[in-house]
């Protein structure tokens, strides 16, 4: 895992089960409400709009890039909140960028690397 959710925090969701192994790992604090409690109500008054509104972004996200490999899904994902986050301040995101590759330890051997591999 990637450090993306911190123990303790506060998750939002329309009462799946399916995010119960992630409450129960990182000790959530779970803030429910039921999808059809939530269908009656405006947008604005809605616990789960900003939850949705992400989903669509996430979706629009990848379909601009729909020949991205499937197995590399997690990369996509990844490459998502972080794009986001910068909300089209390209400098910023450039810098952080950059910054990342810094100070990211990865070790790569020569050899390793410049192999060309034979089919």
């Amino acid at each position: 895992m990637f450090g993306h959710i911190a123990p303790g925090s506060i998750i939002i969701d329309d009462q799946e089960n399916a995010h119960n192994l992630l409450i129960k790992k990182y000790h959530l604090i779970r803030e429910s409400y039921s999808s059809s409690y939530a269908k009656k109500l405006k947008d604005e008054d809605n616990p789960l709009n900003r939850i949705n509104r992400m989903h669509k972004y996430f979706k629009q996200f990848i379909s601009r890039h729909y020949s991205y490999n499937r197995e590399d899904l997690q990369s996509w994902c990844n490459l998502f909140p972080f794009m986001y986050n910068h909300k089209g301040n390209v400098a910023d995101m450039v810098f952080d960028i950059l910054k990342m590759s810094i100070f990211t330890k990865k070790v790569v051997r020569y050899r390793k690397a410049m192999i060309k591999k034979h089919d």
